[in-house]
C-alpha cells in the first residue's frame, strides 16, 4: 500500500514523499514532468524528508555542477 506523507517545492523542483511497503519512495519532478524517484529502506520518514528537501534545494548529491 502506498500513502503520501509529504510534498517539497522550491522554484522548478517538486517532491513527494510516500510510504510503502519497502519504506519510503520520493518522486522527483521538474516542473510537472517527473524525472525520477528513489527508494529507500531501511530508514526513517526524516531521512526521506532530509532525502526530498536535498532534491528540491540542490544541495549535496544532488547540486547542480
Amino acid at each position: 500500500m502506498m500513502m503520501h506523507l509529504h510534498t517539497f517545492y522550491n522554484e522548478d523542483r517538486k517532491a513527494e514523499v510516500f510510504s510503502v511497503d519497502y519504506g519510503f519512495r520520493i518522486d522527483q519532478y521538474i516542473g510537472s514532468k517527473k524525472v525520477g524517484d528513489i527508494n529507500i529502506a531501511d530508514h526513517s520518514e526524516q531521512y526521506a524528508e532530509d532525502a526530498a528537501e536535498n532534491w528540491v534545494m540542490e544541495w549535496g548529491q544532488f547540486a547542480k555542477t
